[in-house]
């Protein structure tokens, strides 16, 4: 158990290559390239996978499952599943919250050994999109207002029907233009681990 008089250190770490936006990494989840860096990070330092008292992961994209980022990976990595688990989020200092947090448990709590580190994959992050919300509900709302084809549109008077009132209608809703594709930009997929521990005897 770490005492307050005892450093704690990094014993080793590991990270996955670099690789571009929609590139060789386009397909995988964050947490299992963070699952692939803590198994070598585990193997590299010799530590035990049940010895890792807990894990904490920094991620900014926390976007439905990968809220549960660090519990994802902790069992992606072959952890037992009582090991316990945290996400932090502090933006692009995220990784570096996560050992910071990390540390911050063992000086604490007592901790021997945790697993710290940051994942991430922007490629298979979703766009945002305020307006998609209230854009899909008008046009659902649209889209039940209008009868079959070719019924007369009590509003067009003689000689016009639904379809032209539709027609017109989504030239309306086109006049902004198809939406534009997002930049190409260079994307460091980088999956860091670290694990920690106390001094104790060797360090």
């Amino acid at each position: 158990m770490t005492s307050p008089d005892q450093r704690i250190v990094i014993v080793d770490g590991a990270r996955t290559p670099t690789g571009n936006h929609g590139g060789v990494f386009k397909d995988p989840p964050a947490h299992e390239l963070g699952a692939v860096a803590a198994r070598a990070a585990l193997t590299r330092s010799a530590v035990p996978a049940d010895a890792i008292e807990e894990v904490v992961m920094g991620c900014i994209g926390q976007v439905g499952p990968d809220a549960y980022n660090a519990r994802r990976v902790a069992i992606a990595a072959g952890l037992p599943v009582s090991t316990p688990a945290y996400t932090v989020n502090r933006l692009c200092g995220s990784g570096l919250q996560a050992i910071w947090s990390a540390s911050m448990e063992m000086r604490w709590n007592g901790l021997d050994f945790a697993l710290a580190g940051g994942d991430e994959s922007m490629t298979r992050m979703p766009f945002y999109d305020f307006e998609a919300r209230r854009q899909k509900a008008v046009n659902r709302a649209h889209a039940k207002s209008v009868p079959a084809a070719n019924a007369p549109s009590p509003r067009s008077g003689p000689g016009k029907s639904w379809p032209s009132y539709a027609a017109a209608h989504a030239d309306h809703c086109d006049r902004a233009g198809p939406p534009r594709p997002a930049p190409r930009r260079s994307e460091p997929l980088c999956r860091m681990k670290v694990v920690l521990r106390s001094s104790h005897d060797r360090y």
